[in-house]
């Protein structure tokens, strides 16, 4: 995968390494839609869409009781597996493209209500034409307990005004009261360059640094 290093960088965002955190994003918000009286089709295609990338593996087809085709398969990246799910009519599509072992990108959501998450897929991407511009946010996850939040904040905002960029920030917080997720000023946009996050993430205040 290191031919597809940048494009890695850049424009994926989504790998193994976080599958359960967005697994876990997903089935909070069905349970939420749920809650609220959403029907089952808002519900089943309701959730964020992510990129992902790797080298696709285990492809099977299967004939559903319905008598179409779908099929599964795992996609290999740098920090392990992820499951791929290709219903129906998206299979149907994608079936006479694909094969096993060699490298692509898939743009879909993740499915985190069963217990092993699932990437259910919704297009075949051109992986030579993934631009910088698919990552638009940066989501920062907080330390739960910060000792002196005025002094820390105050290093985090100098780093993020110093900033100039697209991407729009999240802050993620966990409480006693529970757990939430905190959009900055919308005027508020930065730089998803590997400086930006590396410097985000050597904070002692920062718990984890991503970009979606």
């Amino acid at each position: 995968l290191d031919e597809y290093g940048k494009v890695i960088s850049t424009c994926v965002t989504l790998s193994s390494k976080n599958m359960d955190r967005a697994a876990k994003e997903d089935k909070a918000l069905k349970e939420s839609l749920a809650a609220s009286g959403a029907n089952s089709w808002a519900n089943r295609n309701s959730g964020k869409m992510y990129t992902v990338l790797g080298f696709l593996q285990n492809l099977r087809q299967i004939h559903t009781k319905t008598g179409k085709d779908m099929a599964f398969a795992k996609l290999q990246d740098y920090d392990g597996e992820i499951d791929l799910t290709f219903f129906s009519k998206t299979w149907e599509s994608l079936s006479s493209k694909l094969q096993s072992g060699n490298v692509y990108a898939f743009k879909g959501r993740v499915d985190g209500t069963r217990e092993q998450p699932s990437f259910i897929v919704d297009s075949l991407e051109d992986v030579a034409s993934l631009k910088t511009k698919s990552i638009s946010e940066i989501h920062i996850e907080l330390e739960k307990n910060i000792t002196s939040p005025e002094l820390e904040f105050s290093k985090i905002r100098e780093i993020l005004f110093a900033q100039t960029g697209s991407c729009s920030v999240y802050f993620h917080l966990d409480t006693v009261q529970g757990s939430y997720i905190v959009q900055a000023n919308p005027q508020l946009t930065v730089s998803s360059s590997d400086e930006t996050i590396k410097v985000l993430k050597e904070m002692n205040i920062i718990k984890d640094v991503w970009t979606a």
